[in-house]
């Protein structure tokens, strides 16, 4: 089909000496008034570089070098403060991590039934409407509260064990950082495994979940520990790995308990001293 003048005519620049009033239109060009554009001058590519324009294979294939450039500007790198990557926070992440950070601290002082909506909101300065755009209710909060404590505390013993050599020096590592927690403040009420264990178990079952998930990756990191120890010959040959898990971080959360209550470290340095006596490699080993 034809296309019509109105279609391809294009404003063009008004002719020299003719004035146009402000209720006149501009001239139009038409199709058979050609306008010359200035071409573009082609830059030596530099070797290395990705190609442009006619400098593309004929294919439609992309050079090496190209493809690193155009895989990188199609996927920009997305960045987060959480599990060893970086994320630029938005206003909103900022809000969640404030009401986070301060929903911690009362839970840790007060429990999580003492802990009131209206006072977690006064300390992190934020609108009762705002804390239910973040989370459905007070249970969903304290979910996420959880999660966040449980994979935290993973993290950190996953890179406290990075610099370590054998599984016996990881295990150390594992030991040194329950003390460190208890020296920067009462370990057990840092732990929110021994704050709101009771608590929770017969209060919300989405957080008993979370809690008893979190306590078997723990045991069950510690289980792997000891099964590479009687391998490198660095700790006892155990016949239940598991099982000593178990019975290990049971006594060192007893132990944390029996801190909080004499404000000491004796309990902590007590079982310590116990799993290196029970993990001590033997001469059979």
């Amino acid at each position: 089909m034809r296309a019509s003048p109105k279609q391809i005519a294009r404003p063009i620049d008004k002719p020299s000496g003719v004035k146009i009033g402000p209720n006149q239109r501009q001239p139009l060009q038409r199709r058979d008034q050609r306008v010359t554009l200035p071409v573009r001058k082609q830059l030596p590519r530099v070797e290395g570089q990705p190609a442009r324009g006619n400098d593309r294979p004929r294919d439609g294939s992309v050079r090496p070098a190209e493809r690193n450039v155009t895989s990188l500007n199609a996927r920009r790198p997305v960045y987060s403060c959480y599990a060893g990557t970086m994320k630029k926070q938005t206003k909103a992440d900022i809000t969640r991590e404030r009401i986070m950070t301060a929903g911690r601290d009362l839970v840790l002082r007060d429990g999580f039934l003492g802990m009131g909506l209206s006072r977690l909101l006064a300390v992190s300065h934020v609108p009762k409407g705002s804390f239910y755009h973040y989370f459905a209710s007070k249970e969903a909060f304290g979910c996420a509260l959880l999660t966040r404590y449980v994979d935290d505390y993973l993290t950190r013993l996953d890179e406290a064990c990075l610099s370590c050599g054998n599984a016996r020096e990881k295990l150390d590592a594992f030991w040194n950082l329950w003390l460190a927690d208890n020296r920067l403040e009462a370990h057990a009420s840092k732990c929110l495994v021994v704050k709101l264990g009771a608590e929770v178990a017969d209060l919300s079952e989405d957080m008993r979940q979370i809690l008893d998930k979190g306590v078997a990756q723990l045991t069950g990191r510690l289980a792997a520990l000891l099964r590479e120890g009687g391998e490198d010959g660095s700790v006892r040959r155990l016949g239940d790995p598991d099982g000593m898990a178990q019975l290990i971080y049971a006594q060192w959360l007893g132990a944390s308990i029996l801190a909080k209550l004499s404000r000491s470290d004796v309990p902590l340095r007590a079982a310590m001293a116990d799993s290196e006596v029970r993990l001590a490699p033997t001469d059979n080993t």
